[in-house]
């Protein structure tokens, strides 16, 4: 979604409010595709400040996903506070984006800040207890029988160290 801003970079102090949806089915997170519930809403305000664009606003958006110890599905609502800012010129700086031609790629700024929001695994809850790893039962739910070495077979001679 690309968005003019030759206007906006005429006169310093300038802003304008932003209301944006995303149209997104998926997302790539972790070499996973994560499904969209409904789109991706944008609320905030792009302003001219110092020789760039300062975008501020909130992102929130619902993912469907599966947690990653017991596979049952997890819907996972985000919001967060993002900013970010604009350069018509080269920047040393990677935390500035480029305008390019009087426009700046909304979808990209926001799609990379919801990257860095994601939690790096996702639970269907904190104390989820995951599945057996011998008989697969989901151990939130059911109890198993199952006896589990909590040992790494590697780590074996490490059992008795402290015994000596």
């Amino acid at each position: 979604m690309e968005y003019n801003v030759r206007e906006l970079r005429q006169n310093e102090g300038d802003s304008v409010e932003l209301d944006e949806k995303l149209a997104l089915d998926t997302i790539e997170h972790g070499g996973e595709r994560l499904q969209l519930i409904g789109p991706v809403a944008f609320k905030g305000t792009l302003g001219n400040v110092a020789g760039g664009l300062i975008l501020k606003g909130r992102v929130s958006l619902e993912l469907k996903t599966y947690c990653h110890r017991c596979l049952e599905d997890v819907l996972l609502p985000l919001e967060f506070d993002m900013q970010e800012r604009f350069s018509h010129t080269e920047s040393q700086d990677d935390d500035t984006y480029r305008i390019e031609k009087d426009t700046i790629d909304l979808e990209t700024v926001i799609l990379d800040n919801i990257e860095l929001n994601l939690p790096a695994r996702f639970l269907c809850r904190e104390d989820c207890r995951g599945l057996c790893p011998v008989c697969g039962t989901n151990r939130n739910k059911d109890k198993c029988s199952c006896r589990v070495e909590d040992m790494a077979t590697r780590l074996e001679v490490l059992k008795n160290f402290f015994k000596k």
